[in-house]
């Protein structure tokens, strides 16, 4: 059985307390008005799209903070255990 996935770009990043407002801030614009493609919580955000998983990964180490990318794949058919 062959199962169909959609790559994910996963960026967690650690902020330095007094710059979050400001990440935050910047964040929000490079996400868009399209969030329903982004999934985020605190310290992470998942997107399909591999420029904006840059971007967002390029701030986080441009203001002083700490992050990785990973690649993911989420599989979109049920998988037979």
């Amino acid at each position: 059985m062959q199962t169909s996935s959609e790559k994910i770009y996963i960026v967690d990043y650690d902020i330095p307390v007094e710059k979050r407002k400001t990440f935050y801030k910047k964040i929000k614009s490079i996400l868009g008005a399209n969030l329903s493609k982004v999934t985020s919580t605190k310290s992470v955000v998942m997107t399909s799209d591999y420029k904006k998983a840059i971007t967002i990964h390029k701030l986080a180490t441009t203001i002083g903070g700490q992050s990785n990318i990973y690649i993911a794949y989420r599989i979109t058919e049920q998988i037979q255990t």
